[in-house]
């Protein structure tokens, strides 16, 4: 059976709000991006003109509307925030050319007022430069995370309170590549089963393609999970192929 979340907290969202879609009984989301300010917060924390992301905003907005919500409050978090993070030759420009307003921690509030849920996004947030009281209260609250394309760092778990269920999408690998994971979450997961229990209640793999949701009993289930989801995929793309080749020897007779 399902555990339906009753808050999900999602971390390096992006534009993919397609996840509200997949969880209708949970009624409240909390996404957090480094956008628009960069991209590459952690790694580099001083403001690059080249990792900016302009647009980020307001096609954020569309994505939104295109899945029912409605932006119904933009606040900055912290207005000063830039001054920490621009160099001289930035700040006395700055003078005459006016500093990007986004690249501050800002929160987005948007409503679906037909399915009744509420997603919160922290754009231009970083949990290790930008932790605010209302953002660390709304991250211990959450009793899931999802987790899609980016693994959050190990930093995060600081402020579980309590075990959170995990939601993994199959788009993503789970396999420990580099030195880098040994950042994130997922080394935690690899290499302290023995502490998992503390920080996740539970496991489920999520289709990327369907939105279907299966449990699995642990996390070695849940990457045999994804293993097997693979050899699936692969299987059809091989079967795909070899039809198309019949097919086509078949039209050139």
């Amino acid at each position: 059976m399902i555990k339906h979340a009753n808050k999900i907290l999602y971390i390096g969202a992006g534009y993919h709000i397609e996840p509200v879609k997949h969880f209708p009984e949970t009624k409240n989301f909390v996404f957090i991006d480094t956008q628009p300010r960069s991209e590459f917060d952690s790694s580099h924390p001083k403001f690059y003109s080249g990792f900016y992301r302009a647009h980020f905003l307001n096609e954020l907005v569309a994505s939104c509307q295109y899945y029912g919500f409605i932006l119904y409050s933009f606040t900055v978090l912290d207005k000063n925030y830039y001054k920490k993070i621009i160099n001289k030759k930035w700040y006395y420009s700055s003078w005459f050319y006016k500093i990007p307003a986004d690249i501050n921690p800002t929160m987005l509030v948007f409503h679906n007022h037909k399915t009744q849920q509420k997603l919160t996004y922290y754009a231009s947030t970083n949990i290790k430069f930008n932790m605010s009281k209302i953002l660390e209260n709304d991250i211990a609250t959450c009793d899931g995370i999802i987790v899609s394309g980016y693994f959050p760092e190990k930093e995060i778990l600081n402020y579980f309170v309590s075990p959170k269920v995990l939601f993994g999408y199959t788009d993503t690998s789970y396999v420990l590549e580099n030195d880098e994971d040994k950042q994130n979450i997922l080394h935690f997961l690899h290499n302290c089963i023995c502490n998992t229990q503390y920080y996740f209640t539970e496991f489920y793999m999520v289709y990327n393609n369907s939105g279907v949701i299966i449990k699995c009993q642990d996390f070695k289930h849940f990457i045999d999970s994804q293993e097997d989801y693979y050899k699936e995929q692969i299987n059809e793309n091989s079967d795909t192929n070899s039809y198309s080749e019949k097919s086509l020897e078949f039209n050139n007779v």
